[in-house]
């Protein structure tokens, strides 16, 4: 999420529009977006974790499953990019919209 959401805030009046948008009063239009591209990343997390937990004895509870395992950011990247579920390409869009805001609220 941070990742993608960082490549926004590069140049410097889009990372101050970002901080400006998430003070109070808030900017919703923003911040709306931005929680559901954070939902959308979070319910294909679960998603990856139902296809990996193992089985049986072996089955791994949620948050030993994301705790303590070594490159699992670097393998859920790579389950996000070849994900059929649509998420990536909302996702994208969300992003897209955010960006847009961003860049109109910085002037």
């Amino acid at each position: 999420m941070w990742s993608e959401l960082s490549s926004l805030l590069r140049p410097k009046r889009s990372l101050e529009a970002f901080i400006h948008a998430c003070e109070k009063p808030r900017n919703d239009e923003i911040l709306v977006q931005l929680n559901r591209a954070i939902n959308m990343v979070y319910i294909e997390a679960l998603r990856y974790y139902r296809q990996n937990r193992g089985t049986g004895e072996a089955q791994l509870d949620i948050s030993s499953f994301f705790k303590n395992r070594k490159n699992l950011h670097k393998l859920f990247r790579e389950h996000w990019k070849v994900t059929k579920s649509g998420q990536r390409k909302r996702f994208a869009a969300l992003l897209k919209g955010i960006q847009t805001k961003l860049l109109d609220l910085a002037g």
